[in-house]
């Protein structure tokens, strides 16, 4: 997302970066799923304002659904491979309702296995794109005022001073502020 001049009290969401280069973003919360550059965040009367960088939340949530979706789908999947154990064991191939009831069991299985390799695909794009937001950082061109927010996922900071051209990122679990120069 490109912003031409300030973000001033607005919940954004972007799912890349956010480039606010000749501008401030002040107030509000912004959320940016690569990085930030802008030229001040926050303002001179310490203005609340948070910004997330990664959308580690959003894939935890999703990553947690996954999860007990496949969870459910192992289990029908344990309950039909039962069922088909148990019709075949009983040899009622001749019968046309254990038949039918066998080709019902057959494609339910077809399904669930489709539907958890899916589910299998998704995890693992989550987890490239979680590997991709480890990178993201938030560049100040000028000034991060203090009471301004940075989050990584589950870590944050808060800035108590002024700081002056500088990058924040997350290493090591940690949010860190490096000098640009």
């Amino acid at each position: 997302m490109y912003v031409e001049n300030s973000i001033l009290h607005s919940d954004i969401t972007a799912r890349e970066q956010i480039f606010c280069q000749r501008g401030h973003i002040i107030g509000g919360r912004i959320i940016g799923g690569a990085s930030i550059e802008v030229r001040d965040a926050g303002n001179r009367m310490n203005t609340k304002t948070e910004i997330v960088l990664g959308l580690n939340y959003l894939l935890e949530e999703k990553k947690q659904q996954l999860f007990n979706t496949k969870q459910e789908l192992n289990e029908k999947k344990e309950k039909l491979l039962i069922l088909g154990n148990e019709l075949k064991a009983r040899g009622y191939t001749n019968n046309p309702k254990i038949r039918i009831m066998e080709l019902k069991q057959k494609n339910s299985l077809l399904i669930v296995n489709k539907q958890l390799e899916d589910i299998n695909q998704l995890l693992l794009e989550i987890g490239f794109e979680e590997d991709k937001n480890r990178e993201a950082s938030l560049v100040v061109r000028n000034n991060l005022y203090a009471n301004v927010t940075v989050a990584f996922g589950k870590y944050q900071r808060t800035i108590d001073a002024n700081q002056h051209y500088v990058k924040v990122s997350l290493k090591d679990n940690e949010v860190n502020i490096l000098p640009l120069f």
